[in-house]
């Protein structure tokens, strides 16, 4: 969601305190075994996880967001004591949308150009 440019630095540093951090899940989505995109959830201290993912420009159109999507949440459950998990979706982006919609997430705010939805898990 950031719009400015970052530097190459300054994303490496981010992005190396994402892999150890404990409130983080990070998975690489691969298909025969090359990789095609990637699922972060980032965990706050109430068990609310905020998704961010993106897809290989090259598989979009198959479906395989929306497996990307689907296959990453239950195995977030699986590892980590969640109680919601959150999307954050640009309200042009109508496949990111669509999918969010159809697993089963709801519209919580829409708020400037973009709409949140929210899953409840329940244990």
């Amino acid at each position: 969601f950031e719009k400015k440019n970052i530097s190459f630095t300054s994303h490496e540093d981010w992005f190396s305190k994402k892999l150890i951090s404990k409130d983080c899940v990070y998975m690489i989505a691969e298909l025969n075994k090359t990789p095609i995109g990637s699922i972060r959830f980032d965990i706050n201290k109430t068990g609310d996880a905020l998704i961010s993912f993106l897809l290989d420009p090259l598989s979009h159109g198959k479906g395989l967001g929306k497996q990307l999507l689907e296959i990453g949440c239950d195995e977030v459950v699986k590892l980590k004591k969640i109680n919601n998990i959150i999307g954050k979706v640009n309200i042009e982006n109508t496949p990111s949308l669509n999918i969010f919609k159809n697993l089963g997430f709801s519209k919580k705010s829409e708020l400037d150009s973009y709409i949140t939805f929210i899953k409840k898990i329940d244990l």
